[in-house]
């Protein structure tokens, strides 16, 4: 997995974020470029039940990966990335703690809607669906003394998990390529 994440990583850094404006009848018409992503979410198991005297907490997570985006017009754009990302839960107890945390192949697909305001190169809304893969995870639980650790069974833990995304961002250009902030709510089915 790890000569994987490091492919993944140089792949990300070796293409930097170029456009491409395609021209037909001298009107531009779209673009295509492709981009390093970087970045950190917040996830929690919204299925899990809160037993007597548990409590559930949030996990933050990181993601990297590239990103593609097929523009048909100034505004108007479909894009889908390549992410490995990790996601987890927490759920502490009287006495001690459980975390888990899962690593996937996320691979999103938005459709994205551009405008100008504020100064700023683009600010957007999207949506769209995506899919996350599981590459591995591990329990680890804490009793006070103690720590344990193990991998997540394949019995108790989908394989493919897959859901709707909407979110907004923000970019920026830069002499060097474009800076952007993309806040985004995924919710699994």
């Amino acid at each position: 997995m790890k000569k994987y994440t490091i492919l993944l990583l140089l792949l990300a850094f070796c293409y930097a974020a170029s456009a491409q404006l395609f021209k037909i009848a001298g009107q531009d018409v779209g673009f295509v470029y492709v981009e390093p992503k970087l970045g950190m979410n917040f996830s929690q198991i919204s299925n899990w039940t809160e037993l007597a005297g548990t409590q559930n907490k949030s996990r933050v997570g990181y993601q990297f990966g590239v990103v593609g985006e097929l523009g048909f017009t100034n505004r108007f754009s479909v894009g889908g990335e390549l992410m490995f990302l990790t996601k987890g839960h927490k759920q502490t107890f009287e006495g001690g703690s459980t975390k888990y945390n899962v690593s996937y192949l996320g691979i999103p697909l938005l459709a994205k809607y551009s405008f100008k305001i504020l100064g700023l190169s683009k600010v957007y809304a999207k949506g769209g669906t995506f899919a996350n893969i599981r590459t591995g995870g591990t329990s680890e639980f804490f009793n006070g003394e103690q720590s344990f650790v193990e991998d997540l069974d394949s019995e108790g833990w989908r394989r493919v998990d897959w859901g709707m995304s909407i979110g907004v961002g923000a970019e920026y250009e830069v002499d060097y390529g474009i800076w952007g902030i993309d806040l985004r709510y995924d919710q699994s089915f």
